[in-house]
């Protein structure tokens, strides 16, 4: 990788699921299609960590970055290795997400313990929210500032995830794909290309960049990253193919 020196094998994700998701990436040759472990030819604007999704420049598609010194034994599970905001990965009991938030000591202990259930539906999955960093208004009130939002499915597995509100320091340790809230839109351009939809979100004025059918979508307000959200794929998503715009929308 350009920058790195350690001897290191990218291997370009390609699973049966990521190759339906990304049915324009072909290897060198038009009629070959990509294989799990094939090495290619990588040009990215951004170089990427392990465990990022990623735009090549040199082939159509995002693919999940899977970075090891090894073959790999067995193929990667399509694209979940990418499906996390920071250490907090989507598939972990809510309990080991709280632990993993406490171990950031800037956060208050009781915005973990004590999170705030939004919602719960009639198949028992809980909406929960987790300041991250607030402003105390008197009365037990707090001001969000940043903050998460996880769908917590009936068996405590985590099904989504959504880090919204203004940088900090402490939001600067939750990237998605290397993506920060207070990114540039540009930088998300770079990193995972343009998007298959763009739509306006009233309630902040902004607008959503949908990355449909992969599972995360980016919300911007005035050009920055104001909300990061990854969510499971469904098995319809998983036979989709995805297509970006060729130009962003004014």
């Amino acid at each position: 990788m350009t920058g790195n020196s350690r001897p290191t094998r990218l291997v370009w994700s390609l699973s049966v699921l990521m190759l339906l998701t990304t049915a324009l990436v072909r290897a060198q040759s038009p009629n070959a299609p990509l294989k799990v472990g094939d090495r290619v030819q990588h040009q990215f604007a951004v170089p990427p960590e392990d465990g990022e999704f990623r735009k090549n420049a040199s082939l159509p598609g995002i693919a999940c970055i899977f970075i090891t010194s090894q073959p790999l034994a067995t193929p990667p599970d399509g694209y979940a290795h990418c499906l996390k905001i920071g250490s907090l990965k989507l598939g972990m009991e809510f309990r080991q997400l709280q632990t993993t938030l406490g171990s950031d000591k800037r956060i208050p202990r009781s915005y973990i313990t004590d999170p705030r259930t939004v919602n719960v539906s009639s198949e028992g999955r809980k909406t929960v929210l987790i300041p991250i960093n607030a402003l105390d208004i008197g009365g037990g009130q707090l001001r969000l500032v940043s903050y998460l939002v996880a769908l917590v499915e009936a068996s405590g597995q985590v099904g989504s995830l959504q880090l919204t509100g203004k940088q900090s320091e402490i939001t600067d340790s939750l990237p998605f794909s290397g993506i920060k809230l207070g990114s540039r839109q540009q930088h998300v351009i770079d990193t995972l290309g343009l998007p298959s939809s763009v739509a306006d979100v009233p309630q902040i004025k902004g607008k959503r960049w949908e990355y449909t059918p992969f599972p995360f979508s980016i919300e911007f307000v005035g050009g920055l990253v104001y909300s990061m959200r990854i969510h499971q794929p469904t098995r319809e998503d998983l036979q989709r193919v995805f297509r970006p715009l060729t130009a962003v929308p004014d």
